[in-house]
Protein backbone atom coordinates (compact mmCIF):
# COMPACT_ATOMS: atom_id res chain seq x y z
CA UNK A 1 0.00 0.00 0.00
CA UNK A 2 1.44 3.38 -0.98
CA UNK A 3 1.70 6.16 1.61
CA UNK A 4 -0.94 8.91 1.64
CA UNK A 5 -0.06 11.75 -0.69
CA UNK A 6 -1.34 15.03 -2.03
CA UNK A 7 -2.27 15.36 -5.67
CA UNK A 8 0.36 17.90 -6.83
CA UNK A 9 -0.84 20.85 -8.90
CA UNK A 10 -4.42 19.62 -8.77
CA UNK A 11 -7.06 22.08 -9.88
CA UNK A 12 -10.24 22.16 -7.86
CA UNK A 13 -13.64 22.99 -9.27
CA UNK A 14 -15.22 25.50 -6.86
CA UNK A 15 -18.69 24.60 -8.13
CA UNK A 16 -18.29 20.99 -7.01
CA UNK A 17 -16.85 21.89 -3.61
CA UNK A 18 -18.83 25.06 -2.87
CA UNK A 19 -21.44 25.34 -0.19
CA UNK A 20 -21.62 25.35 3.54
CA UNK A 21 -19.35 28.37 3.77
CA UNK A 22 -22.11 30.86 4.41
CA UNK A 23 -21.81 34.64 4.05
CA UNK A 24 -18.84 34.91 6.43
CA UNK A 25 -16.47 32.59 4.58
CA UNK A 26 -17.82 32.32 1.01
CA UNK A 27 -17.07 29.21 -1.01
CA UNK A 28 -15.54 26.10 0.48
CA UNK A 29 -12.67 24.72 -1.58
CA UNK A 30 -11.14 21.28 -1.12
CA UNK A 31 -7.72 19.74 -1.72
CA UNK A 32 -7.71 16.09 -2.85
CA UNK A 33 -5.58 13.93 -0.56
CA UNK A 34 -5.23 10.16 -0.67
CA UNK A 35 -5.33 9.00 2.92
CA UNK A 36 -6.61 10.42 6.18
CA UNK A 37 -5.70 13.93 7.32
CA UNK A 38 -5.10 14.10 11.10
CA UNK A 39 -4.09 17.77 11.31
CA UNK A 40 -4.20 20.83 9.07
CA UNK A 41 -2.78 24.31 9.65
CA UNK A 42 -2.64 27.39 7.40
CA UNK A 43 0.46 29.60 7.66
CA UNK A 44 -0.07 33.03 9.22
CA UNK A 45 1.90 34.73 6.42
CA UNK A 46 -0.38 36.21 3.78
CA UNK A 47 1.72 35.47 0.70
CA UNK A 48 2.22 32.80 -0.34
CA UNK A 49 -0.49 30.94 1.52
CA UNK A 50 0.91 27.64 2.81
CA UNK A 51 -1.09 24.71 4.14
CA UNK A 52 0.51 21.95 6.23
CA UNK A 53 -1.29 18.61 6.30
CA UNK A 54 -0.44 16.03 8.96
CA UNK A 55 -0.95 12.51 7.63
CA UNK A 56 -0.34 9.03 9.07
CA UNK A 57 3.45 9.11 8.63
CA UNK A 58 4.28 12.37 6.85
CA UNK A 59 3.67 16.10 6.69
CA UNK A 60 2.85 17.68 3.33
CA UNK A 61 3.29 21.43 2.83
CA UNK A 62 1.24 22.89 -0.02
CA UNK A 63 1.16 26.33 -1.57
CA UNK A 64 -2.39 27.45 -2.30
CA UNK A 65 -3.09 29.51 -5.41
CA UNK A 66 -6.46 31.23 -5.53
CA UNK A 67 -8.10 32.38 -8.79
CA UNK A 68 -7.78 36.10 -8.00
CA UNK A 69 -4.00 35.66 -7.55
CA UNK A 70 -3.52 34.10 -10.99
CA UNK A 71 -4.54 36.98 -13.23
CA UNK A 72 -2.04 38.32 -15.68
CA UNK A 73 -0.90 38.09 -19.29
CA UNK A 74 -1.69 34.77 -20.89
CA UNK A 75 -4.06 33.57 -18.18
CA UNK A 76 -7.56 33.04 -19.47
CA UNK A 77 -10.65 32.24 -17.39
CA UNK A 78 -9.99 28.50 -17.72
CA UNK A 79 -6.49 28.94 -16.23
CA UNK A 80 -7.74 30.74 -13.13
CA UNK A 81 -8.75 27.92 -10.81
CA UNK A 82 -8.02 27.13 -7.19
CA UNK A 83 -4.83 25.05 -7.18
CA UNK A 84 -2.66 23.38 -4.55
CA UNK A 85 1.02 22.72 -5.25
CA UNK A 86 3.13 20.35 -3.18
CA UNK A 87 6.10 22.35 -1.86
CA UNK A 88 7.62 19.84 0.55
CA UNK A 89 6.89 16.45 2.04
CA UNK A 90 8.72 15.14 5.10
CA UNK A 91 8.57 11.76 6.82
CA UNK A 92 7.13 11.71 10.31
CA UNK A 93 7.65 8.88 12.79
CA UNK A 94 4.09 8.04 13.73
CA UNK A 95 0.80 9.81 13.25
CA UNK A 96 0.73 13.62 13.22
CA UNK A 97 -1.53 14.98 15.98
CA UNK A 98 -1.06 18.74 15.52
CA UNK A 99 0.83 21.34 13.47
CA UNK A 100 1.94 24.92 14.13
CA UNK A 101 3.54 27.72 12.14
CA UNK A 102 5.61 30.48 13.78
CA UNK A 103 4.04 33.94 13.93
CA UNK A 104 6.21 36.73 12.56
CA UNK A 105 5.95 40.05 14.38
CA UNK A 106 7.13 42.01 11.34
CA UNK A 107 4.79 40.13 8.99
CA UNK A 108 7.68 38.91 6.82
CA UNK A 109 8.22 35.15 6.74
CA UNK A 110 11.80 33.79 6.71
CA UNK A 111 13.38 32.44 3.53
CA UNK A 112 13.12 28.86 4.86
CA UNK A 113 9.87 27.06 5.63
CA UNK A 114 9.65 26.44 9.38
CA UNK A 115 6.88 24.56 11.18
CA UNK A 116 6.40 22.25 14.16
CA UNK A 117 4.44 19.03 14.61
CA UNK A 118 3.25 17.02 17.56
CA UNK A 119 3.12 13.26 17.16
CA UNK A 120 1.17 10.43 18.70
CA UNK A 121 4.50 9.27 20.18
CA UNK A 122 4.56 12.33 22.49
CA UNK A 123 7.37 14.11 20.60
CA UNK A 124 7.39 17.65 19.22
CA UNK A 125 9.39 18.06 16.02
CA UNK A 126 10.56 21.31 14.43
CA UNK A 127 11.17 21.22 10.67
CA UNK A 128 13.18 23.69 8.66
Amino acid sequence: MSPPSVVPGAAMDPASSAGGGGPLFGDQLSVPVSGRVFAAEVSPASSPVLLALGLRSSVSVLQLAFPEEQEGPGSGPDDRQFRAFLVREVNHDGRVQCLAWPHFSDGVPPAAIVFASGGADGKVRVFR
